[in-house]
C-alpha cells in the first residue's frame, strides 16, 4: 500500500513537471509562475514529508 502511494505521487509530479515544461514551452509565464510554482510546493511540502516518513519508517530497526 505503501509503494503505491510513492508510485502516484511521483507520477503526479511527473504531470506537473510536464505542465512546466508545456508552459515554458509555449511561453504561459502565468500559468508557470500562478499554477506550476504553487502545485510543485504543495506536492513537496505535503506528499513529499508523507514519503520521508514512509522511508524512515522502512529503514528504522525497530527491533529492541
Amino acid at each position: 500500500m505503501k509503494w503505491a502511494v510513492i508510485v502516484g505521487v511521483l507520477s503526479m509530479i511527473f504531470g506537473i513537471l510536464m505542465k512546466a515544461v508545456n508552459s515554458i514551452y509555449f511561453r504561459d509565464w502565468l500559468t508557470f509562475f500562478c499554477e506550476f510554482i504553487p502545485q510543485i510546493l504543495f506536492m513537496g511540502g505535503m506528499f513529499g514529508y508523507m514519503i520521508v516518513l514512509i522511508y524512515v519508517k522502512w529503514l528504522t530497526d525497530w527491533s529492541d
